[in-house]
């Protein structure tokens, strides 16, 4: 999960609509969603006590083994992540998989398009949407590196 690396001291998020430091981010949203490129389908998740109740009641049925991110072996120094970040859980699910397999509350997207058939921006933009439908925010890193904030319902 080394694209945590990211989430360093002092480092900037870019927008089309704001420039914000990463120290804010936990400020902004309860849930995080990378898309590795490199493992189709996995999606990378982070997220605070809000943010995993969301994410667990999209998926009622498993039990997703969060690991807290201030622990080592996760491809970063901990000693580098930001201290804002340092409560907040990661991990990694394979969302067509586990969306085939359980029942899932995700929200629909691209009408009758297989989950497996989206791109890592789009598995991360559906995660990040049916959080915000739970009531949380949530952000995906965009293809271009910015982040795509999405506030809870009435925001």
């Amino acid at each position: 999960m080394a694209r945590f690396g990211r989430l360093k001291k002092g480092s900037e998020v870019r927008s089309r609509e704001f420039t914000s430091r990463i120290d804010q981010v936990p400020d902004m949203v309860d849930a995080l969603f990378f898309g590795n490129p490199a493992k189709p389908g996995w999606i990378e998740m982070y997220v605070n006590g809000k943010g995993r109740e969301c994410v667990n009641a999209l998926f009622p049925e498993a039990r997703i083994a969060w690991k807290p991110l201030n622990e080592p072996g996760y491809g970063y120094d901990p000693a580098k992540l930001e201290p804002a970040f340092k409560t907040w859980d990661t991990f990694e699910i394979n969302l067509p998989g586990v969306a085939g397999e359980t029942e899932n509350k995700l929200a629909p997207v691209n009408g009758d398009q297989p989950l497996g058939e989206n791109t890592q921006a789009q598995l991360a933009f559906v995660l990040a949407i049916s959080v915000k439908y739970q009531g949380g925010r949530a952000a995906r890193v965009q293809p271009d590196g910015g982040l795509g904030i999405i506030g809870p319902e009435g925001h």
